[in-house]
């Protein structure tokens, strides 16, 4: 099964889940180059477009470092388990869960509620992670994070994780979601 993501495509084999970057190279270059005939507006296209070209082909590589660095600083057992960090591939255990966690908006207003302005910050940076159900597994009352390769998670993780993970938990169980 391949899933696509915004920078990824994710495919699993047996117990092994892949993570590979899209790379947005031909995509980028293709944008460049489209409209321009004369080779004088090719400099003015570039200059303009130089910061999409981050976006388009150090993102999603950038993802699959900042997961690989994460987790091998922290080894953190509520991430999901990386067994080999290439960078052009990220190789996973597949993790299992009963449900998908979908707690994105309550999240905030409880972090929101503590107003710990370094946490409220911290949590906004990767607040996007939280939005999207199919990057955590739960499964009696065990959380896994599948997806933490956003900017700005390895502080939330590092710093906050037992709060969060603490107000996770109290929404799921107070909302019975599985």
């Amino acid at each position: 099964m391949i899933h696509e993501s915004t920078h990824r495509f994710v495919f699993s084999v047996g117990n092994l889940i892949f993570k590979v970057p899209k790379c947005f190279i031909f995509e980028y270059l293709y944008k460049v180059f489209h409209y321009d005939i004369f080779l004088w507006h090719l400099h003015r296209r570039l200059y303009l477009r130089w910061r999409r070209a981050g976006f388009y082909i150090l993102g999603p590589l950038l993802e699959n470092y900042r997961e690989a660095r994460l987790y091998l600083k922290t080894r953190h057992p509520d991430l999901a388990k990386l067994y080999l960090p290439l960078i052009i591939v990220n190789v996973y255990r597949k993790e299992s869960g009963v449900g998908r966690l979908s707690i994105g908006e309550r999240l905030g207003q409880q972090i929101a509620k503590t107003e710990d302005r370094q946490f409220v910050e911290a949590f906004r940076l990767c607040g996007h992670t939280f939005d999207h159900a199919s990057n955590f597994a739960y499964s009696e009352n065990h959380l896994q994070i599948l997806d933490y390769g956003e900017e700005g998670m390895e502080k939330l993780i590092i710093n906050y994780w037992d709060q969060v993970k603490e107000l996770i938990l109290k929404i799921v169980n107070e909302h019975g979601e599985s």
